[in-house]
């Protein structure tokens, strides 16, 4: 039960582009193993959006606010799948569990029956 303003590693090679540029050369970047913070959950998808990860070039039409148009970089959702929830006390990525207790929901590593609290966010 993965969480907005948790803390998840990255389980597949999920890379991103830094440059978008025909006359460049594409440059890629592997995350795999690394940790970052979960910006938004679509539980019916189940996809998230992880904070600097599967980064992609966005054209923006003229507008008002933005006279020139031109492109922005934007954060794309990854499959739950290819994440993990990781606990910083462990130090490695842990499958959970909830359990109710009194009435309140606890998360719980299934491995070591340690408790994972949930973010604050």
């Amino acid at each position: 039960m993965i969480q907005k303003g948790d803390r998840v590693i990255l389980l597949k090679d999920i890379t991103y582009t830094e440059s978008f540029n025909e006359d460049e050369d594409k440059t890629h970047s592997s995350l795999k193993g690394d940790t970052a913070r979960v910006l938004l959950v679509d539980k019916k998808k189940k996809k998230l959006i992880v904070e600097g990860v599967n980064i992609r070039k966005k054209a923006i039409r003229p507008s008002q606010d933005n006279p020139r148009g031109g492109w922005i970089s934007k954060e794309m959702p990854v499959d739950a799948s290819n994440v993990m929830l990781y606990s910083q006390e462990l130090g490695h990525g842990v499958r959970t569990k909830v359990v109710v207790e009194q009435g309140k929901k606890k998360r719980v590593d299934k491995k070591t029956g340690t408790e994972i609290p949930f973010p604050n966010a």
